[in-house]
C-alpha cells in the first residue's frame, strides 16, 4: 500500500448548501473521479506541485475593497 500523489487523480468539485442551527453557508463535495491518463497533464500537476514545494509559487490573496467601492463581482 502506498499513498499516491494528490496531483496523480481527478476530482470533480462541487458547492453544496449547507445549514444547521448557527445558519447557512456552502462546503465542498469532492469526489475522486480516478487516475489521470495523460501524461502530459500528469507532468504539469507534478511540475506545479514541485514549484509550491519549492516556493516557487505562492498564493495572491485579494485585497480588501476601498470604502464605498461596488463589491460585486
Amino acid at each position: 500500500m502506498f499513498t499516491p500523489a494528490s496531483f496523480s487523480h481527478t476530482y470533480q468539485l462541487r458547492t453544496v448548501q449547507q445549514t444547521n442551527d448557527k445558519g447557512t453557508w456552502f462546503g465542498w463535495e469532492v469526489q475522486k473521479i480516478g487516475p489521470v491518463s495523460n501524461t502530459e497533464i500528469y507532468q504539469q500537476a507534478k511540475t506545479f506541485a514541485d514549484n509550491i514545494s519549492q516556493g516557487n509559487v505562492k498564493a495572491k490573496h485579494g485585497e480588501a475593497a476601498p470604502k464605498g467601492a461596488d463589491s460585486h463581482f
